[in-house]
């Protein structure tokens, strides 16, 4: 009988201690929350905490937990996001966050809370931007569908580098250094 009871209570103790799985829970987030189109292309957690959103056609929402503000395209504002369809988002090492997007590439403004214009249409030949890397030396590789190019962000250039069926950059971050390929 002390040997039952015994592993009973070993059991329970057992059970109690390993048995619970954490609970995780998940918000639902919708248009009825603020966020300005229920279909999400892509999300990124940015290094301020800010979720960002990028919706197939309805601009970029950026979430601090409770609020959406949301970035779209205003044709008659220079500084507004190029276009409503967003295709990826990035944040580099100075914490630039550049949002990829269909014909263009933009970056991100924190203090003014607006969007400079990289990679014009005219040099995207009407394609999306798929692909975003960061280089040792500050410049960036970008895949834009069937092309890769360079992107120097301080003398605002781009060189092109390849032309392909398809060309998907991959990148591996290894903190010591920063593989890409194309694959």
């Amino acid at each position: 009988m002390f040997k039952r009871l015994l592993f009973v209570v070993i059991l329970l103790r057992c059970s109690l201690i390993y048995g619970h799985e954490p609970h995780i829970k998940f918000e639902h987030l919708t248009s009825k929350d603020g966020l300005s189109h229920s279909w999400v292309i892509c999300i990124y957690r940015d290094s301020y905490g800010y979720m960002w959103f990028g919706s197939g056609n309805d601009g970029i929402n950026k979430y601090d937990g409770c609020h959406f503000a949301i970035y779209k395209n205003n044709p008659k504002e220079t500084k507004s996001l190029s276009n409503n369809s967003i295709k990826l988002i990035y944040e580099d090492s100075k914490r630039n966050l550049w949002v990829g997007t269909e014909y263009e590439l933009n970056k991100y403004n924190r203090d003014l809370n607006r969007f400079e214009h990289f990679i014009p249409s005219y040099q995207v030949y009407n394609q999306f931007v798929n692909g975003f890397c960061e280089r040792d030396d500050g410049k960036f590789f970008v895949t834009i569908l069937h092309n890769l190019v360079i992107l120097d962000p301080e003398n605002k250039s781009v060189s092109k580098l390849v032309k392909a069926l398809h060309s998907i950059l991959h990148c591996q971050n290894n903190k010591a250094n920063l593989k890409c390929q194309i694959i």
